[in-house]
């Protein structure tokens, strides 16, 4: 079989891209909406035919402004955030939780890249602790 053509919808509205594809505007959506997840597993099952990709999802934050234009939050912030719970109850595509930009597995990238904090197991309640230098310490709770 040969392709006389392809057209490619790049796109990063999920929800719209699963009302094309059920409607047979595309053939093909490599990215699932969370938030319809359930309703596709219980709907259209034989649809999700989850690959490897070399992709990983972020949170941006304005790092110009306080509290996140000191690095010591965002690193306090990072280091409390649950992304096992990220990954298997918020979104629960069967994304794997990121603990780098670089996802495991890629090719010519042996060993990876690791966060200093991924080891470390995750404690609901985890208080961030910012320290100043002068011994004093900061505290701030991210998910009481």
């Amino acid at each position: 079989m040969k392709l006389e053509t392809v057209i490619y919808y790049p796109t990063d509205d999920y929800a719209a891209a699963l009302k094309q594809f059920r409607a047979a505007e595309i053939d093909i959506q490599l990215r699932l909406d969370s938030q319809q997840i359930d309703w596709i597993r219980a709907n259209m099952p034989e649809t999700i035919d989850p690959i490897p990709q070399l992709t990983v999802e972020y949170v941006l934050v304005n790092h110009k402004r306080p509290p996140f234009n000191d690095v010591r939050v965002r690193a306090a912030i990072n280091n409390v955030l649950n992304r096992e719970v990220i990954a298997n109850k918020i979104r629960r595509v069967g994304d794997p939780p990121a603990y780098n930009i670089v996802p495991p597995g890629t090719a010519n990238f042996p060993g990876g890249n690791s966060l200093d904090f991924s080891s470390i197991p995750y404690q609901h309640g985890m208080i961030g602790v910012i320290h100043d230098g002068s011994g004093d310490r900061n505290r701030f709770s991210i998910f009481p």
